[in-house]
């Protein structure tokens, strides 16, 4: 047993595990074990056998690329390369402006953005590395459990907003905010990906009016909107506008409507308004127009109206609901102006701040370890001995937000804890965690307790148990 743990348990388990296995043979990622060894046929020769970089494994493939695990040889650190498609650095010049836009993306230095490291072009094949992020995209983080808790969902989006509000204050807009982008890391950290990209498509776009996408864009559809987002940037074909808001300019059921009707003049606050979608999402599980293709969708975000927040989830406040509609507000100038602003607007109701425990227990290396272990994940921590000095805690300084409870202990024991707290309806509004090594089948009815963490149990798993707690405030 080591100094920072109490004996390990299987405790809770986290929200989604990459490791678990699909019936298809895919796991829950998507990934396909038994191709971990093989390179894929789009890695070209020059790239399987570069001087810099070895490549290890298949991550995922998209619109935009091919993403890869490799390794730096020389720094022996493991990255993520991204082979983009030849289809959108298809000559010199477009080659060159994706490099300008890397080398603006590689200056953001934020704890929310995935970090762009390199860019290179090798056998014709331009790619990217960038920070390799252990997590799982949000997307698939709401789609296994469902809705997210609500302090969750709101810290969640305010991290997106951090990580934005960098990037504006270096002058740099994402231009595809949504689930799918955003990566949550077993720390509770949430990072942004494609900073540049999307960005890209655009400059390139608006400079170079003979740019088109790869015929076999099976997004793409013409209709009558295309021409109506034509007569708004007359300096583009109907092709480029119809197949840059149906692919390139994000996923439509994120898509902010002036980014189809103008894409060249859109700003920051077409970025909030994806924003506002994703919190939509996680609070709700599903996206603002659920219904119809692609067309249909960019149509509902000019004019439609969604389901209203409180309709789909009651317990939502009026005031986190009204600051959501105003971020999906239909003319930018109704939204928030900047993300700093949205950061301000959702504080009331995300974790950003962990809050305190009181942790009740007559072992001194129990509660000595329980302190520096839910301290290292954020928590202030209170301590007592028993029962006795628990109520004296509680009586006599500012109350926790969550009491940690041993059940036996000499003096006045766990039991009689929560009897004298239910006399008390102040102390009887603070929730009870049991942390015991009884078996709470045996042990009986127990007056009070939110949650029971068997013992024994690991130090993560106990701050994780508490933290949910906390995200369903």
């Amino acid at each position: 047993m080591g100094p920072d743990q109490l004996p390990e348990s299987g405790g809770p388990k986290p929200p989604l595990e990459p490791a678990a296995h699909t019936p298809n043979g895919l796991d829950a990622l998507g990934h396909d074990p038994s191709s971990a060894g093989a390179l894929p046929s789009c890695v070209p020769a020059g790239l399987a056998h570069h001087h810099r970089y070895r490549i290890l494994e298949l991550i995922e493939t998209g619109g935009m690329g091919t993403v890869l695990k490799a390794q730096h040889l020389f720094l022996k650190r493991l990255v993520a390369l991204k082979i983009i498609n030849k289809g959108l650095v298809q000559n010199r010049r477009m080659r060159e402006r994706f490099f300008t836009e890397m080398q603006a993306a590689a200056q953001l230095c934020h704890p929310n953005i995935v970090a762009v490291y390199d860019a290179d072009v090798v056998d014709d094949t331009s790619f990217l590395v960038m920070e390799l992020v252990d997590g799982v995209a949000l997307d698939k983080v709401v789609r296994h459990n469902g809705p997210l808790p609500i302090r969750q969902a709101c810290e969640y989006a305010q991290q997106t907003a951090a990580g934005m509000q960098h990037a504006l204050e270096c002058s740099i807009l994402h231009r595809d905010i949504k689930p799918h982008n955003l990566m949550l890391t077993p720390q509770g950290t949430v990072k942004i990906l494609d900073f540049g990209l999307a960005r890209y498509l655009t400059a390139v776009a608006a400079a170079d009016s003979s740019f088109e996408l790869a015929s076999n864009s099976t997004d793409f559809v013409i209709s009558d909107f295309e021409e109506d987002a034509a007569s708004n940037a007359p300096n583009l074909p109907k092709t480029v506008v119809g197949r840059l808001t149906s692919r390139c300019m994000g996923t439509p059921d994120f898509l902010a409507p002036e980014m189809a009707q103008n894409l060249l003049q859109a700003d920051v606050r077409a970025d909030i308004y994806s924003l506002g979608c994703t919190l939509y999402f996680f609070l709700t599980g599903r996206v603002l127009f659920p219904h119809g293709g692609t067309q249909d969708k960019i149509r509902a975000h000019r004019s439609a109206t969604p389901t209203p927040l409180r309709e789909l989830r009651p317990e939502i406040p009026e005031r986190l609901a009204a600051a959501v509609d105003r971020m999906m507000a239909k003319s930018p100038e109704d939204r928030y102006a900047t993300p700093a602003d949205v950061i301000k607007a959702l504080q009331p109701f995300a974790t950003s701040e962990r809050g305190t425990v009181l942790v009740v227990d007559d072992d001194p290396f129990v509660r000595t370890t329980l302190t520096a272990g839910l301290e290292s994940h954020g928590f202030t921590v209170q301590v007592a001995g028993d029962g006795r000095e628990a109520l004296d805690v509680l009586r006599n300084g500012p109350p926790p937000q969550l009491i940690l409870l041993d059940l036996l202990m000499p003096g006045m024991d766990g039991y009689q804890f929560l009897q004298e707290r239910q006399r008390d309806p102040a102390l009887a509004a603070i929730p009870v965690v049991v942390l015991s090594g009884i078996d709470p089948n045996i042990i009986g009815q127990i007056t009070g307790p939110v949650d029971y963490l068997l013992k024994p149990i690991g130090i993560d798993e106990i701050a994780k148990g508490i933290q949910r707690y906390f995200a369903k405030k």
